[in-house]
């Protein structure tokens, strides 16, 4: 028997497109290079890691991408997969849980949620070391879980081969509450900034923030003056009322100790008026402290903080908390200055505060100065932090782009960009609309060119098969692991030698043949019995033929 297969593979169905989405693809990497990811979505990580290494995987991505699951998995697991993995031979790495380190939770950013989140990443890294005590094993986190893109924008058009945006809004967050919330583009006409043109102004983000920051720092000048004035326009009145000497002491009268029922009621009056003042300059000079607060701590002119410098050294002798919280009608008059003169300094700024702020994720390392901090050498700290620290490479999750308008050569650019930094590459194929894990092969991930972009600037972690939508869907209906399409897809090589067979080849053949191809199959034996005991006499069986062995045609 013989099979036509080995003499002519045949065409691939999908050969109209390129030679980066067939599979198997025209870049090769040897299995040693090839991990796999387990199961994210169970707890028993021991019971996965023993399923999954029976192909001969050399890797293996222990799970812990979903928190609530990751702290179901005991303690005693994570010994048994250590052992596990040290009889077998196979190196572990840990994907850490999917959280937003920045602290912003579904109400808005908040110091508990950050800490907490901060305590959580703690716990992966301590966890992931049992793994592997004595190396230094890769454990990945995403760099944002939920967020969306703070300054969201879509690819309108090219020039000169790059793309041309066009932003789609802005997120902001109040830095004093927390809150969130996307300013959208809004069609402007009339600005402080543009030449009137009758169309209308491009959206700038950073501009409309500035413009809010502007508008926001106003409105509360305003409120500060508004509430300010209400309690000195009462303080006046009683003030023209009366002869100086008894405003000072209309406060301190007893209401009981006058007798005429007309001047008590004339007197308690005022008494209350004078309170009503109070509780207005009272409110007055606590939203002058937000606002001095606030302007201290982001401006930046050196002007500006020697005009909030020179007012705070004169207003803190001036007041105590007693004067704020209790009414004193020997300090009232000192609290209407020092409210007074705060709005003032603050009214003369000439930056303004930023009171919104666009979350920006700047990652910015702190290792290397804390190791130094230790007594470690600067240029020492400077390569331990290098080597402990880099990028995790989804290929597959960078292929989303193309949702905003990206083009592969665009997405190809981006690999090129991060590439000095990545350690660890994920490897999943999808269609660029949707957060999809296939195998790769299955997709429109340009893998060739963007691997080759990471060997160029010296690449050699691990490349960690990352299926999760093929554990889901395929698994468990036929389809199995998804190691043996993506060492086919990556056309791997079978043996060690160069030039042999691959994955990608052995995928063409029905069976494993060896010599002429199998010389006893079970149909003989269905047949002719065991032994071949019904053949004909003729051939060596027991059975007489009932037939001539040819058609029965004179051979005369």
């Amino acid at each position: 028997m013989v099979s036509y297969e080995s003499i002519y593979p045949g065409i691939e169905y999908t050969s109209v497109m390129p030679s980066n989405y067939v599979s198997p693809m025209s870049y090769q990497i040897p299995i040693s290079e090839i991990g796999m990811a387990i199961d994210p979505r169970t707890a028993n990580q021991l019971g996965e890691v023993n399923a999954k290494i029976n192909p001969g995987v050399r890797t293996v991505e222990v799970q812990g991408t979903f928190a609530n699951v990751f702290e179901s998995v005991p303690e005693q697991h994570l010994d048994e997969i250590r052992r596990l993995m040290k009889l077998t031979g196979v190196k572990p790495t840990m994907h850490g849980p999917m959280l937003d380190a920045s602290g912003v939770g579904e109400q808005g950013y908040t110091e508990e949620n950050r800490f907490g989140v901060e305590k959580q990443m703690e716990s992966a890294v301590i966890r992931a070391k049992k793994l592997d005590p004595e190396g230094n094993i890769p454990v990945t986190f995403h760099s944002t879980a939920q967020l969306q893109d703070f300054n969201p924008k879509i690819v309108v058009g090219r020039k000169d081969g790059k793309p041309i945006f066009e932003e789609q809004g802005v997120f902001i967050v109040n830095e004093d509450t927390g809150q969130m919330q996307l300013i959208k583009p809004e069609k402007r006409y009339l600005t402080e900034t543009e030449k009137f043109s009758g169309k209308a102004v491009k959206f700038d983000s950073q501009k409309e923030i500035d413009r809010i920051n502007q508008e926001q720092w106003t409105q509360n000048l305003s409120n500060l003056n508004y509430y300010t004035n209400l309690g000195e326009n009462v303080l006046k009145g009683i003030q023209e009322e009366l002869p100086e000497d008894l405003y000072k002491q209309v406060g301190k009268v007893d209401l009981e100790t006058i007798k005429n029922e007309e001047d008590r009621k004339q007197l308690e009056q005022i008494q209350r008026a004078l309170v009503h003042g109070h509780n207005y300059l009272r409110d007055s000079y606590r939203m002058m402290k937000r606002l001095f607060d606030t302007a201290w701590s982001n401006i930046k002119n050196e002007e500006d903080r020697k005009k909030l410098e020179e007012y705070a050294k004169w207003a803190a002798p001036k007041i105590e908390k007693r004067d704020i919280d209790v009414f004193n009608i020997d300090r009232v008059d000192e609290l209407r200055h020092v409210v007074d003169k705060g709005f003032r300094a603050l009214s003369s700024l000439n930056e303004t505060p930023a009171i919104f702020k666009p979350l920006v994720d700047k990652g910015r390392e702190l290792f290397a100065e804390k190791l130094s901090k230790q007594g470690v050498s600067k240029s020492e700290a400077k390569k331990i932090a290098e080597k402990m620290i880099g990028v995790t490479w989804d290929v597959g999750h960078i292929n989303m782009l193309r949702k905003k308008g990206y083009s592969e050569k665009d997405i190809i650019e981006q690999t090129k960009l991060i590439a000095p930094y990545v350690k660890h590459a994920h490897l999943s194929d999808n269609f660029g609309l949707d957060h999809t894990e296939l195998p790769m092969g299955m997709g429109n991930v340009p893998f060739k060119p963007m691997m080759e972009e990471l060997k160029k600037a010296g690449f050699k972690g691990e490349h960690i098969i990352e299926a999760g939508n093929w554990w889901q869907y395929l698994a468990q209906q036929g389809g199995g692991t998804p190691f043996w399409p993506s060492i086919e897809a990556f056309n791997s090589p079978v043996y060690a030698m160069a030039y042999g067979p691959t994955w990608g080849q052995a995928g063409k053949y029905g069976m494993y043949y060896s010599g002429y191809g199998p010389v006893n199959p079970p149909m003989h034996h269905q047949l002719y019995g065991a032994s071949f005991v019904n053949l004909p006499v003729e051939l060596g069986g027991e059975i007489p033929g009932d037939k001539g062995r040819f058609a029965g045609t004179p051979n005369q």
